[in-house]
């Protein structure tokens, strides 16, 4: 299989934009960046402490100047899983987009906690209040980025995959 161009999974958390990124990468024979984990590398620190030692403004920072510095290098053919609130800063739409082909990893509120409960790792998740505010700020965020919408709804990530293999196939 050729070499397909940089795909972009958004969703929200728990969507399974690593997993699915990493069966994607295999598949492809290419990168996968997990922007959240490259993030924890780069500043010596989890995501959770980055909260509670700089704050969230401080870290969507990091999450712009990362897009930034991976569009600019530019040269290697990558799928990446972006954090789930990256969409919620205006100027990193463009820069997601000129990354390659974004696809959102959709399911309803109720799967996607299903699939993450609540973790006191995850710094958003200590509310359920403020998960569910947003979840609806982040959801029209992602479809409007999305060149295509994948259900993960009752699907394995391998599955969720295998769509998207098959989108890339079908539209070159």
């Amino acid at each position: 299989m050729k070499t397909p161009p940089h795909v972009v999974l958004i969703g929200f958390m728990g969507a399974g934009k690593s997993s699915v990124g990493k069966r994607l990468a295999q598949q492809w024979g290419c990168v996968f960046i997990d922007a959240d984990e490259r993030i924890e590398e780069r500043e010596g620190l989890s995501i959770p402490d980055i909260f509670r030692e700089f704050g969230e403004g401080y870290f969507r920072n990091l999450e712009t100047e990362f897009l930034k510095a991976l569009w600019q290098a530019g040269h290697m053919r990558l799928v990446l899983a972006t954090g789930g609130g990256m969409v919620e800063r205006p100027e990193n739409h463009e820069l997601i987009k000129r990354l390659g082909k974004v696809f959102y990893l959709r399911a309803d509120l109720d799967a996607l906690m299903a699939r993450v409960p609540l973790d006191p790792h995850r710094p958003l998740l200590k509310n359920p209040d403020i998960i569910k505010q947003r979840f609806a700020l982040r959801q029209p965020l992602y479809e409007r980025l999305a060149d295509h919408v994948v259900d993960t709804l009752g699907k394995d990530p391998e599955r969720v995959a295998q769509d998207i293999i098959k989108f890339m196939t079908n539209t070159r």
